[in-house]
């Protein structure tokens, strides 16, 4: 039924456009105002006419924003909502997501911390900045990778793990329809608010491993070295971006400072 009305609008608008086209190139008449009135020049209409010209392919623009505004935010409510929450905290200086009752301190100490001591449960990536807290499914292979994305974020089978040498490798959505909705169908669509210097905590084995960004770019789905090994302990974060499309990747890159 939506979509029906939609199209009725549509069509009504396409309509209203092939009248003005008509309207436009019809040929000038001269029209007086009373006897003795000077006549509207040919100029002056044309000048009229393409003015109202603007003004309705003006409205028929704004009209097909809003349109689209509404079914994006419709169709893609779980990221949508999620962003929203986040900018609506971050201006009133709030909580943007309370998943845990424990408070998330800094670590700023050389020591590695137990995931105990800090009140972290295991098996789950700590983003203080974005207040996140979610569970992490450890070696996910390729034909469950959607599937275990229902369950928090999942590490791609075959890359590093937080205790060895190399590229740890974890993708999280950052949208999903309406209908899918999840606790964890777009975990990942604020992580572009990250900037190099902001810490990254994975509690692994009763242990915390913090890393911190050092890079954020975007790169095609293709690109697959992005999950290429790493000589140093690294951290990959990935999601789809634009937000609602599987267009691009985003890409957050953090280096490990602790241990």
């Amino acid at each position: 039924l939506i979509f029906k009305l939609i199209c009725d609008i549509i069509e009504a608008k396409l309509g209203e456009w092939r009248n003005w086209k008509t309207r436009r190139f019809q040929k000038p008449v001269l029209l007086t105002q009373g006897v003795g009135s000077t006549p509207t020049s040919p100029t002056t209409i044309i000048k009229i006419n393409n003015m109202k010209i603007f003004k309705n392919i003006l409205k028929f623009v704004l009209f097909f924003i809003i349109v689209f505004a509404i079914i994006f935010g419709l169709f893609n409510w779980p990221a949508v909502s999620t962003n929203l929450k986040y900018f609506w905290q971050s201006l009133t200086g709030k909580e943007y997501q309370k998943v845990q009752d424990t408070y998330l301190p800094k670590v700023d100490s050389v020591k590695q911390p137990t995931c105990q001591e800090l009140g972290f449960s295991s098996d789950h990536i700590i983003i203080q900045k974005l207040n996140l807290d979610v569970p992490i499914v450890w070696d996910s292979p390729e034909d469950k990778f959607l599937e275990n994305l229902k369950f928090g974020v999942a590490h791609y089978k075959g890359t590093a793990k937080p205790d060895e040498r190399g590229n740890v490798f974890i993708a999280g959505h950052s949208s999903s329809y309406w209908w899918q909705r999840g606790s964890y169908s777009a975990i990942f669509s604020v992580i572009g608010q990250l900037e190099p210097g902001d810490e990254i905590n994975i509690c692994y084995q009763d242990k915390v491993f913090v890393y911190q960004v050092t890079d954020k770019f975007v790169v095609k789905p293709s690109q697959v070295e992005v999950m290429q090994p790493t000589e140093t302990p690294t951290l990959t974060l990935m999601t789809c971006t634009p937000i609602g499309t599987a267009i691009n990747r985003l890409i957050i890159r953090a280096n490990q400072v602790i241990p």
